[in-house]
């Protein structure tokens, strides 16, 4: 998405973030992908233990972590879907489910961008899934504290996958960082709303649109 050419010139202020030189690209595009298959790995494995111990437990834990970041947003007045079509109650949800699968699981990048969660939701969602797999296999492993374990496997080997996974998605999260563009560091964790980005960003700062907006229009 951010080697896209039209997406560059139409929206200078968020994308164009990746490196231009070859070797760095290449570089970045391996941390990235390291980044986010570290998220996954770890995600997936503390979820599968979770779930093992108890699917009732896992139920209960992803439903709350959906229905926290929805009031956040609301709270923060931006939860709707920024899309023609999806700002309504129900398309609106169906994209924060999505955008919360994503940013808990696969965090790529264009979720940070303010007509999704956003910078701040974006930093903040993605630190909480890499910290809390560890919450859940503690709590896996303490309510599977009985006669017959229903997870057959020891909990230092679980809790070295979710630990050598973080950590892999940390290292590529860190070189991502060093590598990219300078000035779009902030486009990752400085809170910036749908609204706010189309009076502050778009409408003032725009220097090209293919739809004639902002200063084309």
């Amino acid at each position: 998405h951010d080697f896209n050419t039209l997406s560059r010139r139409a929206v200078p202020q968020l994308n164009g973030w990746f490196p231009s030189e070859p070797w760095p690209q290449t570089a970045t595009f391996v941390s990235l992908n390291l980044f986010i298959g570290g998220v996954f790995t770890a995600k997936m494995t503390s979820l599968a233990v979770l779930f093992t111990a108890s699917a009732t437990v896992g139920t209960a834990w992803l439903v709350s972590e959906w229905l926290v970041l929805l009031i956040l947003r609301m709270a923060a007045d931006d939860w709707r879907g920024a899309f023609q079509g999806l700002d309504s109650v129900v398309p609106s949800l169906m994209l924060h489910t999505w955008e919360w699968i994503m940013v808990t699981a696969v965090p790529a990048p264009m979720m940070r961008l303010s007509g999704l969660l956003g910078p701040a939701f974006y930093a903040a969602g993605v630190l909480y899934s890499l910290f809390i797999n560890f919450a859940q296999v503690a709590v896996a492993f303490h309510i599977d504290d009985g006669e017959v374990a229903r997870v057959q496997m020891f909990a230092s080997t679980v809790y070295a996958i979710v630990a050598a996974s973080v950590g892999v998605a940390m290292m590529g999260a860190a070189l991502v960082w060093a590598m990219m563009e300078p000035r779009y560091r902030k486009t990752f964790y400085q809170h910036r709303t749908m609204q706010t980005y189309l009076t502050e960003w778009h409408c003032t700062l725009a220097t090209h649109s293919a739809l004639g907006v902002g200063r084309d229009a």
